[in-house]
């Protein structure tokens, strides 16, 4: 199966959303009229750091993003994308240190989408702060309540080093990060980060197999999976301000088995990674800026030994948005105006798809 799909979206003015947010010294000194892709890039990390609370579950041959799912209605993606906050919201969301927002909708005459989140940076001293973000989300793509919790210290000037981790409900989807940051949100930034997923999987389900009595399926990895990102925030530069951020899963092999039914396994390997940019020029009472965002996953799983089922086959996800907008503010008036274009492919061959 394959979907191409160009949506052509004009005068996207706001999200239909509860937001408030805290503020402290230097946040309310920003320029009235940004976007940002933080959120952008905090929400597809979250897809690859929590798949145990994905609603086809962590073992999906539909890849890591699923954006399209059986039965789901043609239009889906754009209703999550627009009753969800805008670029322009997460710029001022992303770069305030403590923040709350909840954003709620309806899908058709039943279906009620809700998505939550808050973030706190709390210093402890003036070296020493903590960092707290909550997630609530509730669609047809996930379920989760997501927890990270995370450390940072600056140990000189404008640099930060860090760990931060999160909780999903199961041991052996537990992440941990570290990181180095130089610069903060609030001016300006630069950040590289090394993620080890699910760093208790293979001790979990090999060292201490036999006290597992809950888990049918099990994951064992080849070698443990690392997740590299980078990010970088500019200033702003004689009215222009640029943002960059990527995202790259090593390549990843593993084998997955049933503990109930006997030979019933399968190898699966995984590459992941995502890319954006934005750019955008700011005026006295209006911003113009461009901005890409590129998503991919692919899956492929072949037999293994005397296994009786047969699930060789590959998939691929990949998902390209490409806007243009005009943020503009007169005293209490504030306008958006967003103009996408989203290009979006959902392959898959071989034989006995269950999603």
């Amino acid at each position: 199966m394959q979907m191409m799909k160009k949506l052509l979206i004009g005068l996207l003015i706001s999200v239909v959303a509860i937001s408030a947010s805290a503020q402290t010294n230097g946040f309310t000194t920003v320029h009235p009229n940004s976007a940002s892709l933080m959120g952008w890039e905090y929400n597809t990390r979250m897809l690859i750091f929590d798949r145990h609370n994905s609603s086809l579950g962590p073992y999906s041959e539909r890849g890591v993003f699923q954006r399209y799912l059986r039965g789901m209605d043609d239009e889906f993606d754009l209703d999550i994308f627009t009753f969800r906050f805008t670029p322009s919201e997460d710029f001022l969301f992303y770069r305030s240190p403590g923040a709350f927002r909840s954003s709620i909708g309806i899908l058709g005459s039943e279906r009620i989408l809700a998505y939550t989140e808050f973030r706190n940076f709390i210093e402890i001293s003036p070296d020493h702060a903590l960092i707290i973000n909550l997630v609530h989300q509730d669609d047809i793509h996930a379920s989760r309540g997501y927890v990270d919790l995370g450390y940072q210290w600056n140990f000189s000037g404008n640099h930060h080093v860090g760990i931060h981790h999160n909780v999903t409900g199961d041991k052996v989807f537990l992440n941990g990060s570290v990181f180095y940051q130089y610069g903060d949100p609030q001016a300006g930034y630069m950040r590289a980060e090394v993620t080890a997923l699910n760093y208790l999987n293979n001790i979990m389900n090999v060292d201490l197999r036999e006290n597992i009595t809950d888990a049918d399926t099990i994951r064992v990895y080849d070698r443990q999976p690392f997740f590299f990102s980078t990010a970088l925030v500019s200033p702003v530069f004689s009215g222009f301000r640029a943002e960059a951020f990527a995202g790259y899963q090593l390549p990843t092999e593993m084998e997955i088995s049933s503990r109930r039914v006997l030979q019933q396994e399968y190898r699966q390997s995984e590459n992941i990674y995502y890319l954006g940019g934005l750019l955008e020029y700011q005026g006295n009472y209006a911003t113009l800026g461009l901005t890409y965002q590129r998503e991919y996953s692919s899956t492929e799983r072949d037999t293994v030994g005397s296994s009786v089922i047969s699930p060789e086959f590959n998939t691929e996800q990949l998902q390209e948005r490409m806007g243009a907008y005009l943020l503009a503010n007169a005293e209490k008036l504030r306008w958006e105006t967003w103009f996408w274009m989203i290009n979006s492919s959902d392959r898959q061959e071989g034989e006995n798809f269950t999603t």
